[in-house]
């Protein structure tokens, strides 16, 4: 054993005599304390047994590429700071589009955070050259942009399919779907007989919505003698859709045979006594939920699987169609089957007349779906008009589903509805009355939902509204001041946005 190492662990006290060490070291330690002599001559010996040692040899990174976006502006620098906040979450890809819209870009001096962030994909736009240099230089970083890459190589996609979880298989299958849904088919011809019902029915959901072509039809209808109801009902809602498919013609024939027309015009329905084993097999569920009559049941599910143009001829603008769903004695069944065709097959001029034509109770299971088929301006009137009955929940509900940016010109009418409706009077309802806290909430989550989207003429109104509903301010009642508190959050968005308009966009 070295002795120093031996004294080391067995103590000094234990060793007085002076080890042997090196000569030199010995000389300037002379009157050195024993432990003063043995951190000395360990230093020595550590930098004798090192001496000549070459350093590693490491090769640099290339440089990162000429940056193409400009050198963000000083006052920019505190902006993007902000923007790293939670309280504008919300605001934050709109802004950051805004700022790459302008050709800036991030200070470097922030992208090792950013970069870190796990919203890291909504800055992308302003990241720059040296982001994608930098991220090649962290384990982590290069790790996910080889993931995001894995996705594009048709290869890589296969091995996941076949040697991965299932969670990263579906991934794998979307992914594939997107790319190419032939081969998508393929990989589910071989393996989709392998797995449990409830794992066939997720992969079909996600292969379907990209499929369409012949092969796909034939080998779709193969499948309907599969064991599992929802996975035949799935592939049901799927065929019927296509006209082309040998399902479609059958739904038709049993369409025809049981909904016929006198020369009058009246509709005379005509169901079996028990369900047709054939039916069964192409997706009918015979059992009726609780308080449905089992034919009302089996009605409904066929006129869910027709177009309603295929037998109301009169088409959704014309009184004749309305007047046979609401006054026939299968009306209910009836209009919840058009319902669910409507939305089915997409179809824009039905879901538009449903709404406008049915009353609210014959439709209240299906008003958000049919809402989401509108184009915008059918949706913008739909909202006015729910103002305009001071309905402010409903027309909340209806805004929080629209798609990920509400349309400019319904943010201006919304906000316009708003500044009228907002009057004193109004205003001192919402403070007197406990049972209007509601409105005041669905009137908060209006307005967050409009500061993000609004145009730029528009969010002096909406901070100017938003002011006018702090009314609370002065209120012991906790309720109240939770509500202030959320005003004052929802202020200091909007002011944001309306200083990034005035000083850094204009």
């Amino acid at each position: 054993m070295i002795p120093l190492i031996q004294t080391a662990l067995t103590g000094t006290a234990n060793h007085p005599a002076a080890q042997t060490g090196i000569d030199a070291i010995d000389t300037l330690i002379h009157a050195a304390s024993a432990e003063q002599q043995l951190l000395l001559k360990a230093g020595a010996l550590h930098a004798y047994q090192r001496a000549g040692w070459l350093p590693l040899q490491a090769n640099l990174p290339p440089q990162a590429a000429p940056e193409t976006r400009g050198e963000p502006p000083a006052q920019l620098h505190g902006v993007f700071s902000r923007l790293t906040e939670t309280l504008f979450d919300s605001l934050r890809p709109w802004a950051l589009q805004r700022i790459a819209e302008h050709g800036w870009r991030l200070p470097h001096a922030m992208l090792p955070a950013i970069l870190a962030r796990a919203d890291v994909a909504v800055w992308s736009g302003v990241l720059g050259e040296r982001a994608e240099w930098l991220r090649q230089q962290h384990p982590d970083w290069r790790e996910q942009s080889q993931h995001q890459q894995a996705w594009q190589d048709a290869d890589t996609r296969l091995r996941i399919w076949q040697e991965e979880s299932f969670a990263m298989r579906c991934k794998a299958l979307r992914a594939q779907a997107e790319a190419d849904a032939a081969v998508a088919r393929q990989w589910l011809q071989a393996d989709l007989s392998k797995e449990k019902a409830e794992q066939r029915l997720s992969l079909l959901d996600l292969w379907l919505p990209y499929a369409g072509s012949a092969e796909d039809v034939a080998w779709a209808e193969s499948l309907l003698s599969d064991r599992s109801q929802p996975v035949r009902q799935r592939l049901v809602s799927w065929l019927a859709q296509r006209p082309e498919s040998s399902l479609a013609q059958r739904i038709k024939q049993r369409a025809d045979s049981v909904l016929q027309f006198d020369s009058k015009g009246q509709l005379h329905i005509t169901l079996p006594e028990e369900l047709p084993r054939d039916w069964e097999k192409d997706g009918w569920n015979p059992t009726p939920p609780a308080g449905t009559g089992k034919k009302a049941w089996w009605l409904r599910q066929l006129i869910a699987l027709i177009p309603p143009q295929q037998w109301l001829s009169a088409g959704p603008d014309h009184d004749d169609s309305w007047e046979l769903l609401t006054t026939h004695s299968w009306s209910e069944a009836l209009i919840a089957g058009v319902c669910d065709a409507v939305l089915r097959f997409g179809d824009v001029a039905w879901a538009s007349a449903s709404l406008s034509r049915l009353p609210v109770s014959h439709i209240q299971s299906n008003c958000i779906a049919l809402f989401t088929l509108l184009p915008a301006a059918s949706q913008t009137a739909v909202l006015l008009t729910l103002l305009q009955q001071e309905n402010i929940d409903a027309a909340v509900r209806y805004l929080q589903i629209l798609p990920a940016r509400v349309a400019p010109e319904t943010v201006q009418a919304l906000t316009e509805k708003l500044n009228h409706m907002l009057t004193p009077a109004f205003l001192q309802q919402l403070q007197n009355q406990q049972l209007r806290a509601q409105d005041m909430h669905a009137l908060l989550n209006m307005l967050e939902r409009l500061i993000p989207d609004c145009p730029d003429q528009v969010i002096a109104d909406i901070v100017q509204l938003i002011q006018r509903l702090n009314i609370f301010s002065d209120s012991e009642n906790w309720y109240y001041r939770s509500q202030t508190e959320r005003i004052e959050r929802l202020l200091t968005q909007a002011a944001f946005k309306q200083y990034l308009i005035k000083e850094i966009f204009l």
